[in-house]
C-alpha cells in the first residue's frame, strides 16, 4: 500500500466508495489499498466498479461478503505474472507459517531461493501474505486467502504434485531434525518443530489419505522425541494409532518406533497393561530386525517392570538390554548404562553397579 496516502476533500468520496464497494471488509480493503502505489484512489474506485459488474458464474451464488473478498483477490491474482501466479497457488499447501526454504522446496521453478524471497516480498506488499515477526523469517497466508489459492491450485491440476512436494519436504525436515533433538541444538530444533507442527499434521494426513503409509510412518517415527519433549502425548497416541491401523507387511525400524512409543505413552498414562501389550508387539517386530532392536525392547520391558515396582525384574531386563546394546555398538548404550547402574544399586548389586558406572564414565570420557 501507499504509506504516504492521506484522505482529503478531493479523495474522500472515492475512499468512501471503495470502502462501501468492499462492504467494509478489512482484508479486502487492505488488498485493494495495495494498488494505491500504482493508481490514484479515484481510479481504484472506478476499476472496482468494473470488476464487480463483471461477476459471473459460481461467484454470484456465494454470500455477498465472500464474493466481495474473492473478487478483490481475483483482481490481485490477475496482476501477477505467470510465475508469480504459480508461486501463489503453491502456498496453499502450507498450514500456519512457513520459511522461504519451505516455499522454495514446494513451489520452486529452479530459479533459486533469491527469487523466492523477492516473490514472497511482493506478496507481502500486496497483502497476500503476512511476514511474521520471527527469526528466522517466516510467512503466513491468512485462511481466507489460502482457501482462494487452494481453489486455484486444484483448478490448475497442480494439487497432488504440490501437496506431495509439501509432504516430502516435511518428512525430510523431520528426519534431519530427529538426530538433532539428542544433541546440543535440541532447543533450536524443538522450536523449529513447534513452529511447523501444523505442517507436520497436514503432511501426515495427506500421506495417509493417499496411501503412502511408509512415508506417514517415517514422519511419525521422526516426530516421536518432539512429541515426548513437548508433552504432546495425546497427539502422539492418536497419530501413532493411525499409523498402526494399516498392514505394513514386512517389519521396519519405523514401525518398531511407533509400537515402542505407544508402549511408553501408555506407561506414562498409567496404563501398564496396555504398555505391556505394545511391548509384546514390539518384541515380535524387533526379533525380525536386529540385536539393537531386541535390546530396545528389553529396555522397554525394564521400564514397565520399574513402573510396577518390580525393581529386581527391571534390573534383569536391563542386564539383557545393556548386553544387546553393547554387542550392537548402539548409541543407546550410555543412557542404558546409567539406568542399569541405578537399578543394580537399589537391588543390592553394588559391585555390578560400580562396574556399570565405570563403563559409563569411560564412554563419556571417550566421546
Amino acid at each position: 500500500a501507499d504509506r504516504t496516502f492521506e484522505a482529503g476533500p478531493r479523495t474522500l468520496p472515492a475512499v468512501v466508495a471503495v470502502s462501501r464497494r468492499l462492504e467494509g471488509l478489512p482484508l479486502a480493503i487492505e488488498i485493494a489499498a495495495a494498488r494505491l502505489a500504482a493508481m490514484p484512489v479515484q481510479e481504484l474506485a472506478a476499476r472496482l466498479d468494473d470488476r464487480f459488474a463483471s461477476l459471473v458464474g459460481s461467484q454470484r451464488t456465494a454470500s455477498a461478503r465472500h464474493r466481495t473478498l474473492w473478487t478483490t483477490l481475483e483482481w490481485s491474482y490477475e496482476a501477477l505474472d505467470h510465475e508469480e501466479q504459480r508461486w501463489f497457488r503453491s502456498l496453499a499447501a502450507f498450514e500456519g507459517g512457513f520459511s522461504p526454504e519451505a516455499a522454495a522446496a514446494v513451489g520452486t521453478t529452479g530459479n533459486g531461493d533469491g527469487d523466492v524471497v523477492s516473490v514472497l516480498t511482493r506478496f507481502v506488499d500486496m497483502s497476500l501474505l503476512e511476514r511474521l515477526e520471527s527469526m528466522p523469517v517466516r510467512y503466513r497466508m491468512l485462511r481466507s486467502i489460502r482457501e482462494y489459492a487452494a481453489m486455484l491450485l486444484a483448478d490448475a491440476g497442480e494439487d497432488i504434485t504440490t501437496r506431495n512436494a509439501h509432504a516430502h519436504f516435511y518428512i525430510q525436515l523431520a528426519s534431519e531434525g530427529r538426530s538433532e533433538l539428542y544433541g546440543p541444538s535440541q532447543e533450536e530444533w524443538l522450536d523449529r518443530f513447534h513452529r511447523d507442527r501444523e505442517n507436520f499434521r497436514s503432511a501426515f494426513s495427506w500421506m495417509l489419505e493417499h496411501g503412502d503409509h511408509a512415508a506417514a510412518t517415517q514422519l511419525a517415527s521422526s516426530l516421536g522425541r518432539f512429541w515426548f519433549d513437548s508433552n504432546r502425548h495425546r497427539e502422539a497416541r492418536a497419530t501413532l494409532r493411525r499409523v498402526l491401523e494399516v498392514d505394513h507387511g514386512e517389519p521396519t525400524p519405523e514401525v518398531l518406533d511407533a509400537v515402542s512409543d505407544l508402549s511408553l505413552l501408555a506407561m506414562w498414562a498409567g496404563d501398564l497393561d496396555e504398555a505391556q501389550r505394545f511391548a509384546d508387539r514390539a518384541e515380535a517386530i524387533a526379533r525380525r530386525l536386529d540385536e539393537a532392536a531386541v535390546a530396545r525392547v528389553w529396555n522397554l520391558r525394564a521400564s514397565i517392570a520399574w513402573g510396577r515396582g518390580r525393581l529386581g525384574q527391571a534390573a534383569e531386563h536391563m542386564d539383557r538390554a545393556v548386553a544387546g546394546y553393547r554387542a550392537a555398538d548402539s548409541r543407546s548404550l550410555p543412557i542404558a548404562l546409567g539406568a542399569h547402574a541405578f537399578l543394580l544399586l537399589v537391588t543390592g548389586r553394588a559391585e555390578e553397579a560400580r562396574i556399570a558406572a565405570d563403563e559409563l564414565a569411560a564412554l563419556v570420557a571417550g566421546s
